[in-house]
């Protein structure tokens, strides 16, 4: 007597897209498109996450097995990254100026996230703006208060330096 077998062959479809890792920031921050950087505190948490991509047709994706991150005060491509097997990341970034992040995925199947090119740019501020007041010909300070003559003007400036800028100014007029 003839027995039948049934034999089960898996082939796996391919998988060759580079896996994204996006970064998602907490408040406060604040983004600068014109100068391509994101504002942060020193309280800010910026979290990476890496997925997989689209894959094209024909195409699996096989998900993160590790991802690595370089961080920076240069904009030079790093030469090592630190990786961890996971595909989410929390940092923190609390060094007072311009740090640029490289995050590297890899997935199962080996293919590698080029971000050498294109790092995530922060700059830590915790300076507050400073403001300062100065009036016409017509007023006098004492270097903490300015007094004005009725129908004097006022100029209120406010300078953050190299900081995310000055969102607006608050004042308080007394009369006595």
């Amino acid at each position: 007597a003839e027995t039948a077998r049934v034999l089960r062959i898996s082939i796996p479809l391919p998988d060759f897209v580079a896996p994204v890792t996006v970064a998602y920031v907490s408040a406060p921050s604040y983004v600068d498109a014109g100068r391509d950087r994101t504002y942060i505190a020193s309280t800010t948490t910026v979290t990476l996450r890496a997925s997989d991509g689209a894959p094209g047709a024909g195409e699996i994706a096989t998900g993160i097995a590790r991802l690595g991150v370089s961080i920076t005060n240069t904009i030079d491509a790093p030469s090592a990254f630190d990786f961890v097997s996971e595909s989410n990341r929390v940092l923190a970034i609390t060094r007072a100026g311009d740090t640029f992040v490289y995050p590297r995925a890899e997935d199962y199947n080996g293919n590698m996230e080029n971000s050498l090119g294109s790092p995530i740019k922060f700059y830590v501020d915790d300076v507050a703006p400073t403001i300062s007041f100065r009036g016409d010909s017509s007023s006098y300070s004492n270097g903490t208060s300015l007094y004005v003559v009725e129908g004097g003007a006022v100029s209120l400036l406010a300078d953050d330096g190299d900081g995310s800028g000055v969102d607006s100014i608050a004042y308080a007029i007394r009369d006595t």
